[in-house]
């Protein structure tokens, strides 16, 4: 077998005309390989509009000469989205070494908060953009996101946790290029289905700096329960305050305005019933 290629080995036989077995062999090309190198991922900002970082280790392609562009595809929960208006702006995406959205579920609400959701989340294809030089060197690339309103908790915060993305190259193989229906590969199945039939996926192995879990975390504030009776009550007590003062208002005007009294007779009214 060569490189890249998955197969089957083993004795075949045919009953009533082999005298015995022959050793037979399947093989089929993979469309999903290995480039041999890592990547982690971390949020470098926080807040309710954090910012999730990706640590490549090589900007070079895993095969010199063909159409190669790496990407990123993320499955978020519920408690965080990326916003596609923000990633529309190609000079915005410039500076953070992403070259374009190449996809994302819809639809995708940007105001409600967590709790009212009713959907498991979302997910978006990021294009990303590569320094250009000679020699191969380590980048990263940054992707703003946006976290939602959570359901309130004892003590003031909550710990958010999003898989790692699968990183790989998309590399266009050769014209002419069919790859036979494979048994160990099912097609269409995922992301694979956004990109065209000859297309390779060179995966890019996810690698942990400081955990071995493949998630980044981050830390949320949220409404403190222990802390939620002040605002009840502070709520209720402004509601009435306001409700008191437009009743007063409304009560002032009445009474200096005289509505709903008998209007008074002008002048001219008295002399035309006069005449």
């Amino acid at each position: 077998m060569e490189a890249h290629e998955l197969g089957v080995s083993g004795l075949l036989t045919v009953l009533g005309q082999d005298s015995k077995p022959s050793a037979t062999m399947f093989s089929f090309p993979s469309r999903h390989r290995d480039a041999d190198y890592g990547f982690s991922a971390k949020f470098v900002q926080t807040g309710l509009h954090p910012t999730l970082q990706l640590q490549l280790a090589s900007n070079k392609p895993p095969v010199e000469g063909a159409q190669c562009a790496p990407h990123a595809y993320f499955t978020f929960p519920r408690t965080i989205f990326a916003d596609r208006h923000q990633l529309s702006d190609d000079l915005f995406l410039a500076s953070k070494n992403l070259t374009a959205l190449r996809y994302i579920s819809q639809p995708v609400d940007l105001e409600a908060p967590e709790y009212v959701m009713k959907s498991w989340g979302s997910a978006a294809l990021l294009q990303l953009e590569p320094p250009t030089s000679e020699k191969a060197e380590p980048w990263t690339a940054e992707v703003p996101l946006h976290l939602r309103y959570l359901s309130p908790a004892r003590g003031g915060y909550k710990d958010v946790e999003i898989p790692y993305p699968a990183l790989f190259w998309a590399c266009n193989s050769e014209e002419g290029t069919k790859f036979p229906t494979n048994p160990f590969e099912r097609a269409n199945l995922g992301y694979d289905g956004l990109f065209g039939p000859r297309t390779v996926f060179w995966h890019v192995e996810p690698r942990p700096e400081m955990t071995e879990r493949l998630t980044s975390s981050i830390r949320v504030p949220v409404l403190d329960l222990d802390k939620a009776g002040w605002v009840n009550v502070g709520t209720a007590a402004v509601v009435l305050a306001g409700f008191a003062w437009v009743s007063w208002k409304l009560l002032s005007v009445y009474l200096k305005s005289g509505y709903g009294s008998e209007p008074r007779r002008t002048s001219e009214t008295s002399d035309k019933k006069r005449q």
